[in-house]
C-alpha cells in the first residue's frame, strides 16, 4: 500500500495520472470502504451515511481519499470514530471524527512526509504520505480537504467536500 501511494505521489506530482471519471453513489462507496476497513480493527464506530449522493470523478482514487482518512482515524484514535456522509443542496460533507490526541502540529499535517505531531509522542507510526497523497487527489477533483478539532468525540474531524453530480450524467 505504502508504494503504491509513493509511486502515484509521483505520477501526481509529475502530471502524469491517468484518471477514468464516471458518475457513482458517494454512500455505497463509503458504505464499501467502511465495511472493509474497520471490522478487522475493532475500533467503535458510528455512521450517518446518506445513500444518492451522486458525485463524478475518479471512483478508485476517491476510495484512496476516503480510505487514507478512514484508516488514518483507526490508527491515530482511540478506538471510537464517527462517519458522517451528508448533502447540503448541490454539495457534499464527508467526515471521519476519531477520539484521539488530536494534531499538534496542525502546519505540517499536508506536507509531504509531514505528520500531525512529534515521532516520539505518538504510539502509531505513518509513512507521512497517505494525507499528502489524499489532498493532492482533493485538489486534482476540485475537492476541498480539511481537518478541525472533532465535534462530537475529542479527537481529530476530517472534511471532504464537493460538488455533486446529477446521477444521469
Amino acid at each position: 500500500f505504502p508504494v503504491t501511494i509513493c509511486l502515484d505521489t509521483a505520477k501526481l506530482k509529475n502530471n502524469k495520472m491517468a484518471f477514468a471519471e464516471s458518475v457513482f453513489d458517494l454512500g455505497d462507496l463509503l458504505i464499501e470502504i467502511k465495511r472493509r476497513i474497520l471490522p478487522p480493527t475493532g475500533i467503535k464506530y458510528k455512521a450517518h451515511i446518506e445513500k444518492s449522493i451522486f458525485i463524478k470523478t475518479d471512483r478508485l482514487r476517491m476510495g484512496q481519499i476516503i480510505s487514507n482518512i478512514i484508516s488514518n482515524a483507526a490508527k491515530y484514535g482511540n478506538g471510537q470514530i464517527f462517519i458522517s456522509l451528508e448533502q447540503s443542496e448541490d454539495e457534499f460533507l464527508l467526515s471521519v471524527e476519531d477520539n484521539g490526541v488530536g494534531i499538534k502540529n496542525k502546519e505540517a499535517i499536508f506536507q509531504l512526509f509531514g505528520e500531525g505531531e512529534a515521532e516520539m509522542t505518538r504510539s502509531a507510526k505513518g509513512t507521512g504520505i497517505g494525507l499528502y497523497y489524499a489532498k493532492t487527489l482533493c485538489d486534482e477533483f476540485g475537492f476541498k480537504l480539511s481537518f478541525e478539532d472533532a465535534k462530537t468525540l475529542s479527537g481529530t474531524r476530517f472534511c471532504v467536500s464537493g460538488k455533486i453530480t446529477n446521477h444521469e450524467a
